[in-house]
C-alpha cells in the first residue's frame, strides 16, 4: 500500500532492524522514506536537532504526539519505539 504525504510516495513497513535501538529504527525509517534530516524536520514541524538527539539515542523518551507524527510521517507501526528482546 502505497502513502501519499506532503506531495510524496513511499511504502509503509520499512525495512528497519527489530532488535536494534529506538533511534537505529526511527534513523533506518527516514532513510527508507528518502528523507533527510532538515527535510524530515520540517515535514514533522519539529526541530533538527530534536530529531537527531531521538535517533542518536540521546532522547530516549518521545512524547505521544512526536510519536504519532513519526508514525505518520515514516508509515512504522507503535513497536519502533519499544524494546525488542529477540
Amino acid at each position: 500500500m502505497e502513502v501519499l504525504i506532503a506531495g510524496r510516495r513511499y511504502i509503509p513497513e520499512p525495512a528497519v532492524e527489530p532488535n536494534g535501538s529506538m533511534g537505529r529504527r526511527l534513523c533506518a525509517a527516514r532513510e527508507h522514506a528518502g528523507y533527510s534530516l532538515s527535510a524530515a524536520s520540517k515535514l514533522m514541524n519539529m526541530s533538527k536537532a530534536q530529531l537527531w538527539e531521538l535517533e542518536a539515542g540521546r532522547q530516549t523518551n518521545p512524547t505521544l504526539k512526536t510519536m504519532l507524527t513519526l508514525m505518520q510521517c515514516y508509515g512504522l507501526k507503535a513497536d519502533v519505539f519499544f524494546t525488542h528482546n529477540g
